[in-house]
């Protein structure tokens, strides 16, 4: 998020969090909030009570909150950045999106356990 809103002025940007203030707390505010990703020259100001991230060239990222499913209807976002999507009341398990499983590469692909007995 943080590259695209650096790089495109137009970009608009949802922040969903199961909450407002887990979005806020975790995507803005957060250890590895947009907040913290930046340089201080760079960095976009936080406005409250707009729940808005805006940048200096005119990107902007809102933050809204899955239970409240209906604020995301109307406005156009170039992205967005979905936290938790799983803990969310509103979703759908039975909906095929849920059933997804990412490609997994085993373990030993990548890790290597020295010095242990099974």
């Amino acid at each position: 998020m943080r590259e695209l809103a650096i790089n495109d002025s137009h970009a608009r940007i949802a922040l969903i969090g199961e909450t407002e203030h887990d979005a806020r707390e975790v995507m803005v505010e957060g250890i590895s909030g947009l907040l913290a990703l930046h340089r201080h020259d760079e960095r976009p100001q936080w406005i409250p009570t707009r729940r808005r991230l805006e940048w200096k060239n005119g990107a902007v990222a809102q933050v809204f909150s899955a239970e409240d499913p209906e604020a995301l209807r109307g406005p156009q976002f170039t992205a967005a950045w979905a936290d938790e999507l799983a803990k969310w009341r509103h979703a759908d398990p039975d909906a095929p999106i849920n059933q997804w499983r990412a490609p997994r590469e085993p373990l030993d692909a990548f890790a290597s356990f020295a010095g242990f007995q099974s």
